[in-house]
Order: C-alpha cells, then structure tokens, then sequence
C-alpha cells in the first residue's frame, strides 16, 4: 500500500511483531474527589464511565464526615488521656491535691467539734431548765444545857430542887431529871429522885424547871436526923437527841 493511503486497523501492526491495540484514554476519565481522596471512575467495554462511580452523593459525603468526625474525636480523647496523665504526675497538682483533702479533713474535724459542743449545751440547758425538788433543811432539835441549879426550900417531905437551862440547838423541849445523893461523890443509889419538863424555849433561850424529890430512904434520912442530914444534889437534862448534857 502506497503512504498515505487508510485502512481499516484490524488490531496489527503491518510490520512484524505483536502489539496490543488498546488505546489508553486518559484524557476521557473524570478523577472524582471525595474528602481529600481522589477516585477513579470505571469504565464500561465502550469506554464510557459506569453511572454512578466517582460521583459524590450526599448520603456518602455525611458517612464520609461521620467517619472524619469520629477520627477527630478519638484523637481528641486520646490527646486528653495523655494531658491528664501527664497532669497527674505533675508534683503541683499532687501537692494540691493533698492540700485539698487536708482542708476537708480539718473542715470535717472542726464541724464535728461544733456539733458535740452544741450537743452539750443543749443537754445542759435542758438539765438547768428541769426544775428540782430541793429537799427541806432540816430543823435542829432542842439542845438544853444547864446553867444554874438551886435548892427550893428545906428537905422535910422531900427536897425541892430547881435549875436553869439554856437551849443552844434549835426551838424544843427536853425533859431535866434532879437526883438527891448521900455523899458528893454519888455513889451508890440517889435516894430520891424526880423528873420535869423543860418548857419549850427558842434558839439560845433561857427557861427554868424543878421538882420535889420524895423516898422512903430519904424519909427515913431525914427523921433519923432531926438537925437535918447533909445531902447532895444533881440535875441531868436529856435532849431530843437522847445524849445526855
């Protein structure tokens, strides 16, 4: 065949050998972009694209935000992971830390002293607020001493004795009891005797009693003894409390 002259290309070369006869179009392929990827369409036998490949949808441009967001999240957490570690090991925030349960602690202490202290002002505020029964002092009883003692009259039909008293305890009686003995020792039995009542007299109150004192003993005495016998006298006061004066 002459140059220059066409024919029909039947997919080989005239000259001796093999070669593909596929024409690679590049020219005629869309290179679609989806969120910083590029993406290349495919083509059909015609080399033509296949509907529907390298475009971009919104349904798939919100997965491919989805899946970014996701991935930036994750860093994020992962990025405040390792600040929170790296602050947890950090001696300033431990310090504060320590410093800061202390605080409570002292805070606490301080409030429970607070309560135990209004605790008891309440208890006693309301045990001083309980009225009590005070019991009633008790009255002293009569205390009578004797100060004076004095012979009433001769012992004829008896001796008559009389004696003073003072009562040194609170307001009473007593009762006085007059002895007549035969020698100043008194020894032995009084050969007679006799008993009066105080009469009631107050606080430091002076008051005087007396008897006659009548025996066949001394009756005896006194006749055997026209010029009268020497006798001796006693008085003897017994209080409300039993003891003697």
């Amino acid at each position: 065949m002459a140059d220059g002259a066409c024919c029909t290309h039947s997919g080989r070369h005239a000259q001796s050998g093999t070669l593909n006869s596929t024409h690679i179009v590049t020219s005629s392929r869309s290179l679609t972009r989806v969120k910083g990827s590029y993406k290349t369409p495919s083509m059909d036998e015609g080399g033509s694209p296949v509907p529907g490949e390298g475009e971009s949808s919104p349904k798939q441009e919100a997965k491919a935000d989805l899946a970014q967001a996701a991935a930036s999240a994750s860093e994020q957490v992962k990025a405040a992971g390792e600040g929170g570690s790296k602050l947890s090991n950090d001696p300033q925030f431990i310090l504060l830390t320590k410093l800061s349960i202390l605080v409570g602690i002292i805070f606490a202490i301080i409030g429970g002293i607070t309560g135990l202290i209004f605790s008891i002002h309440a208890l006693t505020s309301a045990d001083a607020s309980t009225p009590h029964h005070a019991h009633p002092t008790p009255t002293p009883l009569a205390r009578f001493v004797v100060v004076g003692d004095n012979w009433k009259g001769p012992c004829t039909n008896g001796c008559s004795m009389t004696a003073t008293f003072r009562n040194e305890g609170g307001e009473g009686t007593a009762a006085a009891t007059f002895n007549i003995w035969r020698n100043r020792w008194h020894g032995g039995s009084p050969l007679a005797t006799c008993t009066v009542p105080v009469p009631d007299a107050p606080a430091n109150g002076a008051v005087s009693a007396g008897c006659t004192a009548f025996s066949s003993v001394l009756s005896n005495l006194l006749n055997a003894n026209p010029r009268g016998p020497q006798v001796w006298m006693t008085v003897q006061v017994e209080n409300p409390t039993g003891q003697p004066s």
